[in-house]
Order: structure tokens, then C-alpha cells, then sequence
């Protein structure tokens, strides 16, 4: 508990701003809202889009982030849905004190309040209230370099990172009532919704089931929904070694190849032809 509160202050002094890169760079107009985890986190869809993924989101924050960030021009909504995603929320793991953030500049709620004392929220939340504001104004996105850094793959690192996400994965509580109440409004708001399995390397797949197993509980809900459409890229073989920063998150290039493919499964796709897109 003390390693993790240590943490905690840690974080809060260095403040962590790439979670927030989008913050006040709000568009007020915008045909394509991006929601979701790191997977998503920082990618750019064009002019008419604005993403606010973010580093550790779960499906709680993607959902209130469509509250927020909705308005009428948007046409469609693209959400990453991750292995852990079922039944990961961030609030009761190390990266709570991004609720603390999120609170003070959202005012989003808290999703577990009994969670609020054990990970010292109240706390953080007085921590960053000093200053997390004024150098978010100041943030500067880092530039893309011009050469890329190879991959490093540590199989000891992958093996836990997808012990971890395949712990969220199987949790009986799960979060997917939270993907449901998007997938409501998006369709009574008349918007088409992309739900992306983001890609992986095979050092990460190796340690999972098979994608049918991981993502058993996403299919059932998104064939409910008329607006819904599943753009399959972790099975996808498009993507290379050169693609990712490491297991599992694309760096700069890859990136690129992810928005070509799925822009062009959004431009193709409509509600008469939803279906679940294996890209190959």
C-alpha cells in the first residue's frame, strides 16, 4: 500500500500529460469521435475527426467521454476494444490516479466510490489541482521522429503484460453494460459506431486463446445493434514487426496503416451492410 500510494505522488509530480493529449483542443465541430484505451490513444483520423482516447482508458471513461464530446455533427464514433477491455477499469488498479485528472478537468464522476479512499483520490485530486490545468495548456505534442526506433521484444514483459490483460479479460464483473449504453445512444443519435479489435504482434498473441475466445462477449452485443460494425484487425496479417512500438501499440507508421484500413472499411460499410470485418 505504501509502494503504491508512493506511486501515486510519483505520477502526480510528473505529470503525465500525454494521457491528455486532446485536452483543450476540443473541435466544435467533427463528423468522427474516437473513444478508447492506448490502442487508439493519439491517432489521427483527419480534420473532421477528434480523438480522446487515452492512455489506460476503459470502457466507463470511453462512455463518458461520448457524453461529453458528442455533439451533432458527429456522424460516426470509433471505439478500440482491447483484450482486457471486459472487465478492466481503471479506478481499482495503479492508474487510479488518472480518475483524479479526469474528475478535475471533467468533473466526470468516480465509478466506485468505495475505491475513492483506498487509492487516495481525494488526495491526488488536491495534488493536481496546483497545477495539472496550467501545464496542460502549455503541453506540446512531441514531434514524429524521422527515423523510427526498432521494436525490442522481452518475452518475460509480454508474458505478464497478457497475464494481466487476460485477468481483466475473465473477470465475472463485467464492464460490457457500459459498451451497451454507447451502442443505445449512438443509435438513437442516428451515428455509425466501428468497434476496432486493435492489432498485435504474434510475441503477444502467443500467451492468448484465440480471438473468438477473447472476444466471446463483444460479439452477441454488437449484432444487436444495426449501427454496430466490428472492424477485425487483431487477426489481421497487413500488420509487421515494423508496425509497433512494442507487443501491442503501433508506433508512427503503423499508425498510418491502421487509419488507411479502417477509413476505408468506414467509407464501405453502411447500416444495411453492417457486418463483422476480418481484415486479412
Amino acid at each position: 500500500m505504501r509502494l503504491e500510494f508512493f506511486q501515486h505522488v510519483v505520477d502526480a509530480l510528473r505529470n503525465k500529460l500525454v494521457y491528455f493529449r486532446f485536452y483543450n483542443k476540443e473541435k466544435t465541430t467533427y463528423k468522427t469521435l474516437v473513444l478508447g484505451s492506448s490502442h487508439i490513444a493519439g491517432i489521427d483520423f483527419g480534420e473532421d475527426s477528434f480523438n480522446c482516447g487515452f492512455v489506460a482508458g476503459d470502457l466507463y471513461y470511453t462512455n463518458e467521454f461520448y457524453k461529453l464530446f458528442n455533439n451533432d455533427s458527429v456522424e460516426n464514433v470509433i471505439v478500440s476494444f482491447s483484450v482486457f477491455s471486459p472487465g478492466y477499469t481503471i479506478i481499482r488498479t495503479i492508474n487510479a490516479h488518472i480518475c483524479a485528472m479526469l474528475k478535475i478537468l471533467y468533473n466526470i464522476p468516480y465509478q466506485y466510490e468505495d475505491a475513492v479512499k483506498k487509492k487516495h483520490l481525494k488526495f491526488l485530486e488536491f495534488l493536481y489541482g496546483f497545477n495539472l490545468k496550467k501545464f496542460l495548456d502549455n503541453y506540446k505534442l512531441p514531434e514524429r521522429p524521422q527515423k523510427l526506433p526498432e521494436i525490442k521484444i522481452n518475452i518475460d514483459e509480454i508474458k505478464k503484460r497478457t497475464e494481466r490483460h487476460l485477468k481483466n479479460n475473465r473477470r465475472e464483473v463485467k464492464q460490457l453494460y457500459l459498451l451497451e449504453e454507447l451502442l443505445n445512444s449512438t443509435q438513437k443519435n442516428n451515428q455509425n459506431v466501428f468497434i476496432i479489435l486493435p492489432p498485435a504482434t504474434s510475441y503477444y498473441k502467443d500467451f492468448l486463446p484465440d480471438s473468438a475466445e477473447l472476444f466471446k462477449d463483444l460479439y452477441p452485443i454488437a449484432e444487436k445493434y444495426n449501427n454496430c460494425t466490428i472492424i477485425n484487425l487483431y487477426d489481421s496479417d497487413k500488420f509487421g514487426l515494423e508496425d509497433y512500438n512494442d507487443s501491442d501499440h503501433l508506433n508512427y507508421d503503423g499508425k498510418d496503416k491502421f487509419v488507411a484500413i479502417v477509413k476505408s472499411y468506414m467509407e464501405n460499410t453502411t447500416r444495411k451492410n453492417k457486418e463483422i470485418c476480418d481484415v486479412k
